[in-house]
């Protein structure tokens, strides 16, 4: 169950007067606001569809757009588990990430785990246990492997991760919901990616 303090109903509530919810404030519209927004869909998919990383664009108009239909299927969890799809996805989104669009490029994934972690270290759940490690779709060499996770663990396994993004020097630096898996499609007529 979420945090009563965090329901939409108790933050609108809140005074302003209310340092944490002014700072939150303060970094959502430094991020998203100041006028780029309501522009950011049509840029996108124009940049988009003339990198042909999507549908070509046939018409904007106010509310809407026309795209071209292209006839496809969602990848399923078995296939991005597989070696060739993962790196065509990949390089799909690769492409997509060096693009000059006009959306927040601000890297959170450090804040969010660790955010993620101290949520977990004070949870019951976690404060004491440890988790059999196991894969579902995933062929692994278990040697490769801890047999249990402990929140230790796992801290040290994203503290290890952070480092590598660090050090990696990869401008993939963001995210965005529209890049999440359920929006990569295969075409039903010309398969791309042998699967």
């Amino acid at each position: 169950m979420a945090d009563e303090r965090n329901t939409l109903k108790c933050i609108f509530a809140r005074s302003f007067d209310d340092l944490i919810l002014r700072n939150k404030l303060r970094q959502l519209c430094a991020t998203y606001l100041g006028g780029i927004w309501t522009t950011v869909p049509s840029q996108q998919i124009r940049i988009a569809t003339q990198k042909r990383l999507s549908p070509r664009l046939l018409g904007i108009f106010p509310g809407g757009r026309f795209e071209e239909y292209i006839p496809s299927r969602p990848l399923t969890n078995d296939e991005y588990c597989k070696a060739c799809v993962a790196q065509e996805v990949g390089r799909i989104l690769a492409r997509i990430h060096s693009l000059d669009m006009p959306i927040s490029k601000e890297c959170r994934l450090a804040q969010f785990v660790d955010d993620m972690i101290e949520n977990l270290r004070s949870s019951d759940r976690w404060k004491t246990k440890s988790y059999p490690m196991h894969t579902t779709l995933a062929k692994i060499d278990k040697s490769l492997c801890p047999d249990l996770i402990t929140i230790d663990l796992l801290a040290e396994e994203l503290e290890i991760c952070k480092k590598c993004l660090a050090q990696s020097g990869s401008p993939l630096v963001f995210s965005n919901n529209d890049l999440h898996e359920i929006y990569f499609y295969v075409m039903v007529s010309k398969l791309l990616i042998k699967v």
